[in-house]
């Protein structure tokens, strides 16, 4: 089961990319390939940020985001876990879709979402049409709203496709806040214990809800 860490969704996004992404209805390679500058960054010669989709030849540095997401020490032992490595093996399968943060050439961030039949998911959230979601941002640009950013654009694709989305985190996680702004609830009965010993819930966000502000 994936979980990710509070830090990485700070909810400070620039107006401008908030604009793209807050708008399901625009075009795919705009919404997608958007070029934004952190307020805080104008003026001190901080680079652009770029979020991007995320293509069969990052397959490599979206396993080390999932070991990052699921607590995996690095890439090779994400790759050894079944139950962390099917979030990724045989990426790009049909229906999958995800996005890149890269600042200055640099990639930063990974968001992506995947679609599982119901023998392929212990854990009981979601269903077969919602697909679920793993994301991780790297250290040194947590709390810069770029985890917020990717999740929008997650969002965004999804809304586009008619289609919902489903995580998973650890019940005492101060993220749970944002993905309740975002527009995700609880999954009644989906408690269950993970794999560090505590509880962790499935939350959704149906395709029908409001587009988040």
């Amino acid at each position: 089961m994936i979980d990710f860490s509070a830090r990485h969704y700070a909810s400070r996004t620039h107006n401008k990319m908030r604009e793209v992404l807050l708008d399901p209805a625009a075009p795919t390679a705009a919404r997608l390939c958007t070029r934004c500058v952190d307020p805080r960054e104008q003026g001190d010669g901080m680079p652009d940020l770029v979020i991007r989709p995320a293509v069969s030849d990052d397959l490599e540095v979206l396993w080390d985001f999932l070991a990052m997401a699921a607590y995996e020490a690095d890439a090779e032992a994400a790759k050894a876990a079944p139950s962390v490595a099917k979030y990724l093996v045989g990426w790009p399968r049909p229906g999958d879709f995800g996005f890149i943060a890269e600042r200055n050439g640099e990639i930063i961030g990974a968001a992506w979402a995947r679609r599982f039949c119901a023998e392929e998911l212990k854990a009981p959230y979601g269903d077969d049409e919602a697909p679920k979601v793993s994301m991780g941002v790297k250290p040194s640009a947590r709390g810069q709203g770029v985890g917020e950013m990717l999740l929008r654009a997650l969002i965004g694709e999804a809304a586009r496709c008619g289609l919902g989305l489903c995580l998973s985190v650890r019940s005492e996680n101060p993220a749970r806040r944002l993905y309740e702004r975002l527009g995700f609830r609880d999954i009644p009965g989906s408690a269950v214990t993970n794999r560090a010993g505590g509880m962790s819930i499935g939350m959704a966000r149906q395709p029908r809800d409001e587009w988040p502000r």
